[in-house]
């Protein structure tokens, strides 16, 4: 079961997805919510990953965060986890390219 929240921010509003597990997803107005593999969804304003996560993203828009402490529940392939994985450990402000990610998690 997953819970959500939408969530009005600088780049426009999210909706916020999460589990007992972690935070699964940050959608945008435009993706399509009949392609998510979250469909069993429950509105949950008071849910405390999303809470969270809501928190963290306005301090991060207004500047004062540079990173994220939230508990992470990735839906996928083995491949797909390992290259989020990877993603999440960019650090602020830099950038990898794809065959850099291929590269870290061995798969080139």
């Amino acid at each position: 079961m997953y819970h959500y929240k939408l969530v009005s921010t600088l780049v426009g509003k999210l909706k916020l997805v999460a589990s007992k597990r972690g935070l699964a997803s940050i959608l945008w107005k435009k993706d399509d919510p009949h392609g998510s593999r979250f469909m069993s969804q429950t509105r949950d304003e008071a849910h405390s990953f999303l809470i969270e996560t809501e928190r963290q993203l306005r301090e991060y828009f207004a500047g004062e965060r540079r990173s994220f402490n939230l508990p992470l529940d990735f839906v996928g392939t083995d491949f797909q986890k390992k290259v989020w994985n990877a993603l999440v450990a960019i650090p602020f402000g830099e950038t990898r390219s794809y065959s850099e990610i291929v590269r870290q998690i061995g798969h080139l």
